[in-house]
């Protein structure tokens, strides 16, 4: 599990998404800040809850396969790492708390 306590999910989705190997060699499929903020903002706008009890859970988007649920605090990163590559998910998070 890597532990993603107190990082802001936007920021999470944009490394992860950004580190993600393209599934059709689209090496410039890139997502912006504002477009993962969008995403995470457009996500707990279905909510009437606490931000804590929405559930974020990406398979494939925008032809690169992510494969994490980003609901809590932590996240399992084994299918992330088998289509992006060994360790991937572990490095994408810690070039945010560098």
């Amino acid at each position: 599990m890597i532990d993603i306590k107190g990082l802001d999910k936007a920021e999470v989705l944009f490394v992860l998404y950004n580190c993600a190997i393209t599934k059709e060699n689209d090496f410039y499929a890139r997502m912006s800040d504002e477009e993962a903020s969008d995403f995470i903002s457009f996500a707990y706008s279905f909510s009437n809850v606490d931000k804590s009890k929405v559930v974020i859970s990406i398979g494939s988007f925008y032809n690169k396969v992510l494969n994490v649920n980003l609901t809590g605090d932590e996240f399992d990163p084994t299918s992330y790492n088998k289509h992006n590559g060994e360790n991937m998910a572990q490095i994408a998070i810690d070039s945010i708390r560098w």
